[in-house]
C-alpha cells in the first residue's frame, strides 16, 4: 500500500513515518511504501506521477495548502483516501478540508494509539474500494 505523508514540517513527517513503520512491525501482513511531500503542490505532483491509496495531509503549508491540494487530488483520484492531520484548531478549516474531500481529521500532536486504530480502519476501507 502506497502512502504519501504531506507536511511542511520535517519532524511531523518523521513522526508519522515512525508510526507507520511501527504499524508494519506489529502487523506483518501489512506493507507500506512511504513517500513524503513538503507542501500541497508537491503532493499533487507526486499523485500525478504515482499511485497512493492513503494521503496524510497537513492543512497549513506554504505554496499550496492542504485544503486546495485535497480538492485537486479528490477530483482527479476519487478512490484515494485523504486524511487531514493538523494542529489547526479552527472548526472552519476542519469543515473546509472535510467538505473538499478529506475523509477524516486527526489532530496534532498525534496520539499513537488512536492513529494506529484508525490506520487499521483506513486499510480495510482502501482494500474494499480497490476490489470494487
Amino acid at each position: 500500500m502506497n502512502i504519501l505523508i504531506v507536511d511542511d514540517n520535517k519532524n511531523n513527517r518523521m513522526v508519522l513515518r515512525l508510526l507507520l513503520e511501527d504499524y508494519m512491525e506489529e502487523n506483518q501482513d501489512v506493507s507500506f511504501i512511504l513517500d513524503e511531500a513538503e507542501d500541497g503542490q508537491i503532493a499533487v505532483d507526486k499523485c500525478r506521477s504515482g499511485n497512493f491509496e492513503i494521503i496524510l495531509m497537513d492543512i497549513m503549508m506554504p505554496n499550496m495548502d492542504g485544503i486546495e491540494a485535497t480538492k485537486i487530488i479528490r477530483a482527479e483520484y476519487p478512490k484515494t483516501m485523504i486524511i487531514a492531520v493538523s494542529a489547526v484548531d479552527d472548526s472552519q478549516r476542519k469543515k473546509l478540508i472535510l467538505n473538499n474531500g478529506a475523509e477524516d481529521y486527526i489532530a496534532k500532536p498525534v496520539d499513537a494509539d488512536i492513529f494506529i486504530s484508525r490506520m487499521s480502519n483506513y486499510i480495510v476501507l482502501c482494500e474494499t474500494r480497490n476490489t470494487k
